[in-house]
């Protein structure tokens, strides 16, 4: 009685198939059935059409046959289809058409769909040939390759391995229509679930699938040959007579795969509507008979599509292909049987971008653009540069992202060091590498010839007789593109030129060399009286440079003369008065006069006076000292005259010491006498005493004698005589005299 209850809820699984085609989900593999157009009559090329029929295309040397119909006509994995002999078309004498069916003869099952062609493979039958009718299979037919699976049932839409036979929900146990000759076990779990609803197809009302509530688990607790005891573990209360049970749920259906990306594949199926699913499981293998991995599992029963994406664990490569299978997971953790295996080929690396071209006429440099690469998911570009159309190409920059798209070569990158020269023609390509730097292949080259070095500057000119500089000039450069200009200097015009400025600025027409450094030169002043020769050259905004132009000559102004007539006088007190003969030059400001203590010493400036005179009075200087003397002029650009003619002069010498000191008495006055000096201007004699604390001046005498005062009877003084002549210098102290007062 258990096994009638079983057979009448058998069902051909193609109803299933056909529910799936028609209700499924819409994703890019699939198409959904359009309840409209049943009504209004199916297309002749929509499987989902009982008239359809398609032919068989192609039959290869490795048995692959393919058919005209994929994926835009609804065609999915594992549907089968019949290969009919014999059909043919008549007519009636009206013109009307029939077509009389023929012979079965082979089952295909659909190995992989594409968008309008389809794989297929034969589950039966004899050999096949191009041009063979396909169409779905007739209704016996269905039936056959449903019951192939055995112990399992399809139920108007829906899978199930038995049903509960009796509930008893006060003790929580029940009978289930499965037992030992289905391999069940006691601990084995079973998930119960309750038709909700059933979907019919509204063309014929054919049942196209069941939607169903979780009602309860289960678990085996004593194992009958077709009857099994159980326990209820959840849900107890919902568990009833007539639930439909299993311990897994069906593969999933209408799986399909095609790369997301770089390194990426997008795995998909139908919506698993099965109420006790909690996950999937997502396989891959490199063969189709290879060893499957799993490398996903999603815990989410809504779930319809998983990402593969390369990952050191599970790395995917470029232009490889790839199996997949896919199971879902229930509520007591048992997997589904594997869905049909499907396969696809990753991308491989991407292709160079459209519309690569190189701009010509760019000063040492070549402006490269392209289009925005169409996939969204490149990481950037490099580009190739050649001096020949068919050349070795070299790498010169790797640029990163998508939106870059152009770039200059510029000196090749560098200006101490250019690598592009003027008025050649270099080539260059371009590839696009995804985020894995997989490199694509480079796109046809693009060539840009560089522009001309810049014209020499004209009118390039110098003014000469300047002190210590040399103005130059010149017209500003016709060429926008110039940025400046560098001028060199020799001091010979077969020497080496070297650069002394470099301008900025292409309206900038002139520049004053006043000896300031250069690159290689030295700072220093131009020579007076000197003959300089210039040239100048253009630079552009890559510092390529025009030939250099001509020579030019120019001389600076001379320094002024050394002044003339220099005259000192002798024996002045302390000064010596210097004049001279003025520089009958008008540019002179003033005169420089240069001092030192010794003939071939250092002379020091020691005053500046105006050009207006010539006379100077050298003050506060040491007695009887000769000083050394030196003059030059100073124009009014600073220019710095040659030094006159060393002269010297003596200052007056004090009076000589005094010599011959000694005491004299006369009756009770004490005297002191000395002998008198030999200059003719001795104006007097300075008499000093020695104290506790010093020499101080005692007296003064115009004569060659002085009387002793305030020296106390039987004491003694220490005295001393000195010089001063009219012009109040005093000669040195004599020897010290004591004198003792008896």
């Amino acid at each position: 009685m258990v096994r009638t209850v079983y057979r009448y809820f058998y069902s051909p699984p193609f109803l299933l198939i056909f529910s799936l085609i028609m209700f499924s989900v819409v994703t890019p593999a699939h198409i959904a059935y359009s309840a409209d157009k049943a009504k209004s009559g199916k297309s002749k090329d929509d499987v989902s059409s009982k008239s359809w029929r398609g032919f068989i295309i192609d039959v290869q040397k490795d048995g692959t046959i393919w058919i005209n119909a994929g994926r835009s006509n609804g065609v999915t994995v594992g549907l089968r289809l019949e290969v009919i002999k014999g059909e043919k078309t008549v007519k009636d004498p009206s013109g009307k058409a029939y077509t009389i069916p023929g012979e079965k003869k082979a089952t295909l099952e659909v190995v992989d769909s594409l968008d309008k062609i389809s794989s297929v493979k034969v589950v039966e039958g004899s050999k096949i040939k191009k041009g063979d009718v396909v169409r779905l299979m007739s209704g016996s037919g269905r039936k056959k390759a449903a019951k192939v699976g055995g112990a399992t049932e399809e139920t108007d839409g829906f899978f199930r391995e038995g049903i509960v036979v009796e509930a008893d929900k006060k003790k929580d146990r029940g009978i289930i229509s499965i037992g030992e000759k289905a391999g069940l076990k006691r601990g084995d779990k079973f998930v119960a679930v309750r038709e909700k609803e059933k979907i019919t197809d509204p063309a014929d009302g054919g049942v196209i699938r069941v939607k169903l509530e979780y009602v309860g688990v289960l678990e085996v607790i004593s194992v009958g040959d077709s009857l099994s005891d159980v326990k209820f573990i959840k849900n107890a209360k919902d568990i009833r007579k007539g639930d439909s049970v299993r311990r897994h749920t069906s593969a999933p259906s209408g799986v399909a795969a095609m790369p997301a990306g770089f390194r990426k594949i997008e795995i998909n199926w139908k919506l698993q509507t099965d109420p006790e699913v909690k996950a999937f499981y997502i396989y891959r293998s490199q063969s189709a008979d290879g060893q499957f991995i799993k490398i996903g599992k999603i815990k989410n029963a809504d779930a319809v599509a998983f990402i593969d994406q390369h990952s050191e664990k599970h790395p995917v490569d470029d232009s490889t292909t790839y199996f997949y299978k896919v199971t879902t997971i229930n509520i007591v953790g048992r997997e589904s049987p594997e869905s049909a295996t499907v396969s696809v080929v990753s991308l491989g690396p991407p292709k160079p971008p459209a519309g690569l071209s190189a701009s010509s006429g760019s000063i040492r440099s070549a402006h490269i653009k392209w289009s925005l690469h169409d996939n969204a998911e490149v990481a950037g570009y490099k580009i190739y540069r050649s001096q020949s159309k068919d050349g070795s190409y070299k790498l010169i920059a790797d640029i990163k992202g998508r939106k870059v798209v152009e770039y200059d070569d510029l000196n090749g990158g560098s200006k101490a060091a250019p690598e592009l020269a003027d008025s050649k023609t270099y080539y260059y390509s371009i590839s696009a590498y995804s985020p894995y730097g997989s490199e694509g292949v480079k796109s046809d080259p693009a060539g840009a010839t560089t522009s001309d070095p810049p014209a020499i500057p004209t009118g390039f000119e110098g003014k000469g007789w300047q002190a210590n500089k040399v103005p130059l000039k010149w017209e500003a450069h016709p060429d926008d593109n110039v940025r400046g200009y560098i001028i060199y200097r020799a001091e010979a015009e077969e020497d080496t030129f070297l650069q002394i400025a470099k301008i900025k600025g292409r309206e900038k027409t002139s520049y004053v060399d006043g000896g300031g450094s250069g690159l290689f030169v030295k700072k220093k002043k131009l020579k007076s009286s000197n003959l300089y020769f210039y040239r100048i050259q253009a630079y552009n905004r890559v510092d390529a440079k025009s030939e250099m132009g001509e020579v030019i000559s120019v001389m600076t102004r001379p320094v002024p003369a050394p002044p003339e007539n220099i005259k000192a006088a002798e024996s002045r007190p302390r000064e010596i008065p210097l004049s001279w003969r003025k520089n009958p030059d008008i540019k002179i400001k003033s005169y420089q006069i240069f001092r030192s203590d010794a003939e071939d010493g250092v002379f020091k400036k020691i005053t500046e006076v105006p050009a207006d005179k010539s006379y100077f009075l050298d003050q506060a200087l040491k007695d009887g000292k000769i000083y050394y003397y030196k003059i030059r002029a100073i124009d009014k650009d600073k220019l710095e005259g040659e030094l006159s003619e060393m002269i010297s002069a003596t200052t007056k010498k004090p009076p000589e010491t005094v010599k011959g000191l000694k005491w004299e008495v006369d009756g009770d006055e004490w005297f002191l006498k000395w002998d008198k000096n030999e200059e003719i201007d001795i104006d007097k004699y300075i008499i000093w005493r020695k104290r506790l604390f010093g020499w101080t001046k005692d007296g003064a005498s115009n004569e060659n004698v002085f009387k002793i005062k305030k020296v106390k009877k039987g004491k003694s003084a220490q005295y001393a005589v000195s010089a001063k002549d009219t012009d109040n210098l005093e000669g040195k102290r004599s020897d010290p005299l004591v004198v003792q007062i008896p």
